[in-house]
């Protein structure tokens, strides 16, 4: 019986193979004789399925496929690596300084996508502060680079929506799929993650369904504490383990913002001194700021709050009071803020200090 299951997986399996099958034609002339190329199943830790010598500065793989699989070639001893789509035809991979592929209509698809990813990764790194600071770029061309960034985001999220979709049910819409899903809309992705086949399930199509229920749990949260929503009241202890109840403060003041950070969090610590310079120049006027940290560890907060000399109510709970509380606000991103009226009513969220700046000069004059 075991013999007849054995034999019947092996037929099904050649039925699924094309008869011609893939063959890749590679070229790596800067590899010398003998340099090994690994190519790898990217969906399970780079799992070695087969290799290729190179000879006089070119190499070749052959074999069956199966619904376009992406398999990453990789050279031994070399920095030089990419996926490549197996389907029938003659493939052409090029290793030399980077990985080009083409000849097919999957591989044509794919060479697209990692095109213009690496173009957006490159107008990425051109407008990071740091780049910006050590080349000192003008406003002029740094406002160009930005809008060529956008531009690159746009087209490269428009392309790869439209592979993804006509692909979702092989390996090529899967990968395109595992390095783009933070940038789909999350409804859409959950409809995507839904049609991706059994065999292609993963630790990364865990860690995309993960996140896509997640997006969505926060979204429904969000819905319930937006503009216009009353407030959730919650009781956390201060960094002196003084129980603090939420209502009070909202109550005591014109505005309260609650502003969600963390120690560890780069963006939330360049944002702080000008929420602390909000808290100095309204807090006379009918401003409570309350901040929610949501370190692990409450010396951490502590120690950041000495450090960048924070003078406005500071709520902790490394237990899992501070992470459920910003669950139930929706925020799934820091830093974030919300602003309340003392009548309990979300007037703004995710509010910039420039922006909180201008609405509450107007509102406490």
């Amino acid at each position: 019986m075991k013999k007849i299951i054995h034999l019947l997986f092996i037929a099904l399996f050649v039925a699924a193979c094309s008869s011609d099958g893939y063959k890749i034609k590679g070229t790596f002339k800067a590899a010398p004789d003998g340099t090994v190329v690994y190519m790898m199943n990217p969906n399970e830790e780079l799992a070695i399925i087969d290799s290729a010598v190179v000879r006089g500065g070119t190499f070749e793989f052959t074999g069956g496929y199966y619904e376009r699989s992406v398999r990453m070639l990789l050279a031994e001893s070399e920095a030089v690596g990419g996926p490549v789509v197996l389907e029938p035809g003659i493939i052409s991979v090029n290793m030399d300084n980077a990985v080009v592929r083409g000849g097919t209509e999957g591989n044509e698809i794919l060479q697209r996508f990692v095109a213009a990813k690496e173009h957006l990764d490159n107008l990425e790194r051109a407008t990071s502060p740091a780049f910006v600071k050590n080349m000192s770029v003008g406003k002029a061309m740094l406002d160009s680079l930005v809008y060529a960034r956008e531009t690159a985001k746009v087209n490269l999220t428009e392309y790869s929506l439209l592979a993804i979709e006509s692909n979702i049910e092989n390996g090529l819409g899967f990968y395109i799929l595992t390095r783009m899903y933070q940038n789909i809309d999350v409804a859409r992705l959950a409809g995507l993650l839904s049609r991706v086949p059994l065999y292609l399930h993963s630790a990364r199509y865990d860690v995309m369904n993960s996140y896509a229920t997640h997006r969505l749990q926060a979204e429904k949260k969000r819905a319930l504490t937006a503009v216009g929503q009353q407030y959730l009241n919650f009781e956390l202890p201060d960094l002196g383990d003084k129980k603090v109840l939420f209502s009070n403060v909202v109550e005591a003041g014109k505005y309260t913002l609650l502003q969600f950070w963390a120690s560890w969090c780069a963006p939330c610590r360049a944002e702080l001194p000008a929420i602390e310079a909000l808290h100095k120049k309204y807090n006379g006027k009918g401003l409570k700021v309350v901040g929610l940290s949501l370190d692990s560890d409450i010396k951490e907060c502590r120690s950041a709050v000495s450090a960048l000399g924070l003078s406005f109510t500071q709520l902790c709970n490394p237990a899992g009071g501070s992470s459920e509380v910003a669950t139930e606000y929706g925020i799934d991103v820091i830093p974030s803020n919300i602003l309340i009226n003392n009548k309990g009513v979300i007037l703004g969220r995710n509010l910039s200090p420039a922006e909180l700046d201008t609405l509450l000069g107007e509102a406490l004059r």
